[in-house]
Parts: structure tokens; sequence; C-alpha cells
């Protein structure tokens, strides 16, 4: 289990601009806002399955937007046409886990995640507890260092991570991506310049895009 934890204030490595949260890698903790990568330790956060998940369903630009935590952060941040296929989609992606529906206890969360729909700066912590191998790990960390308003290619960011050839793998990782919009997999395009794939579909890709300034005729986004 991938772990994230909120903290107060940044680090000394990063004073800019506020954390919103922070990835745990073993006992490496990577400031999200910090592009260059620097590194801090930390204590390593043990393993665990979730047993209950707590989710909300609201209204959004994508659509229906669906945010679910476990008692420890946000687990899943989807969007679709309807209730009952989101639905369906986190009790697939959680058949163990005890789902329960309560868009009261969640209303903060889902006000941070629609502010990053809107393009808008995440300044309320989000914690996060993700499940991912470790190559994926390596993904959605280096897709967190890519600022609002950027885009980077497939290839470049299999390039930072060291797996210069892998640019097929980081596709599947973006896919596999459980928090939409919280880890920007939106803002990967492909290297000959088109829009590249989304799991959410393209028209959310573009708003996504849109919402962050971008206008590119080629992605169909003329401003």
């Amino acid at each position: 289990m991938l772990r994230w934890a909120a903290s107060a204030e940044p680090p000394e490595i990063c004073r800019s601009e506020p954390v919103t949260s922070y990835l745990f890698l073993g006992s490496l903790r990577i400031c999200q806002h910090c592009a260059a990568g620097s590194y801090r330790q930390s204590q390593p956060v043990k393993d665990s399955t979730p047993t209950q998940i707590t989710y909300a369903i609201s209204g959004s630009p994508l659509g229906r937007l669906l945010v679910a935590a476990t008692a420890r952060g946000i687990c899943m941040v989807s969007a679709g046409d309807s209730d009952r296929a989101l639905e369906r989609k986190i009790r697939d992606q959680f058949p163990k886990a005890d789902v329960v529906r309560d868009d009261t206890a969640m209303k903060k969360h889902v006000a941070a995640v629609a502010r990053l729909v809107d393009g808008k700066a995440g300044a309320r912590s989000l914690p996060l507890d993700l499940q991912g191998t470790a190559f994926q790990k390596k993904v959605w960390a280096e897709l967190l260092r890519i600022p609002s308003g950027v885009t980077r290619s497939y290839g470049e960011i299999a390039r930072r991570i060291n797996h210069p050839t892998a640019y097929r793998a980081v596709a599947q990782a973006c896919g596999a991506n459980p928090v939409a919009v919280v880890i920007p997999c939106h803002r990967v395009v492909s290297s000959d310049g088109s829009i590249g794939g989304y799991g959410l579909g393209l028209d959310r890709k573009r708003a996504l895009l849109e919402n962050e300034g971008h206008e590119n005729p080629r992605w169909g986004i003329t401003g």
C-alpha cells in the first residue's frame, strides 16, 4: 500500500508553496510541490489493506464525480455519467472492503478535489492512501512534479524515472492511477504532440487541460 500523509507546513526544502500532500515510498518523503525532486527522510508507513471505505458522489464539470477515502486518506477519484456506474466501479476496485456512501463525511475532500478539477491550486491538505506496484509508484511520484499548466510526454516521464524505453509502461501506469486529477496523469501527452489517451475519456482530459490554461487546436482546445 502506498501511503500519503498531510503536513501542516512545507519542509525546509520547499517554502514557496503550501504543501498539499507527501508521497511515502519506503523511508523517503517527496513533497508534491518540489518539481526538482528533492527528498527528505521520514518514518516508513506499514502496509495494510483497507477494511472500510467511505465515498461521496457529486456533480462536476467532468460529470458525476466520485471521491473515496479510507481512514488514512483518499484512495479513489473517478468521474462518470451515472452514480450507479461509479458505485459499481468502486466496489469492483475494492471487493474486500466495506464500502459506504456518506456525502456529508466526505464534504471537505470533495470540495478540495473540485478545486483541482476547476484548475485551482489545492491549498487544503489531501492525505492519500494508494495501492500500486513499485513501478507505478515511481510514475505517480513523477507525475506530481508536473506543475499545473505544463505537460510532459510519456517518453519524458520514462526518462525521468530512469526507464527510458518504458514509455508504454508509463502510459499503463497513468491508466492505473486511482486518483484522477489529484495525481495529474491528464498532464501527460504523446511525444508526437497529440493529446494521448485518458482513462476517463478525452473530453474530460481536454476539459482539465483547458481549466489549467492550455490552448492547443490539435487537442481540440481553442480557448
